[in-house]
């Protein structure tokens, strides 16, 4: 039940970000490329020109599929092949999207604030936290095993004698 809960949000998500890329990054290119000579301005270097290299959309995207991989192993097997199908579609697509609907920048380094930087790295800690809690949490409220504990303890003590013999 809950498995087949995050196959149809695995599903969604791979729909959604099919048409988001079609529709904010091809369909705006096209507009871009047909309209810049018959517009009043320069649609290139101005709004809307084309797309960006969205870095920080697809570093939230791979971290969310690596949490979503993680909560399949334990909860439904399959589902980490679907992740899998789905990272490589996507990876495909935004290829794509790359090669036909953007263009390099005339400055490849753009100088961002310390600020501006922490902040673009706030989501992705966020929700590598909100990932991460549940499974910890989960973690912690499970007993050991007690021969398991022993045995750890043990080679822990071995450890502790092999560096100091006293």
């Amino acid at each position: 039940m809950f498995g087949q809960e995050l196959v149809k949000m695995t599903v969604l998500d791979l729909v959604m970000t099919i048409a988001a890329t079609l529709s904010v990054d091809f369909f705006r290119a096209v507009f871009v490329r047909l309209m810049n000579n018959c517009w009043c301005w320069d649609l290139e270097k101005k709004f809307p020109q084309y797309g960006d290299f969205k870095i920080a959309e697809n570093i939230l995207h791979l971290v969310n599929n690596q949490g979503m991989v993680w909560m399949g192993m334990f909860f439904s097997p399959g589902l980490v092949l679907i992740n899998l199908v789905k990272l490589a579609i996507i990876m495909y697509l935004r290829s794509w999207a790359v090669l036909t609907c953007n263009v390099p920048h005339e400055v490849s380094v753009k100088n961002i604030p310390s600020k501006l930087g922490r902040l673009n790295f706030q989501p992705l800690v966020l929700v590598r936290e909100s990932i991460t809690h549940p499974y910890l949490d989960f973690q912690e409220s499970t007993d050991i095993n007690m021969d398991i504990q022993d045995f750890w303890m043990s080679v822990f003590n071995y450890q502790y004698k092999c560096r100091y013999p006293h």
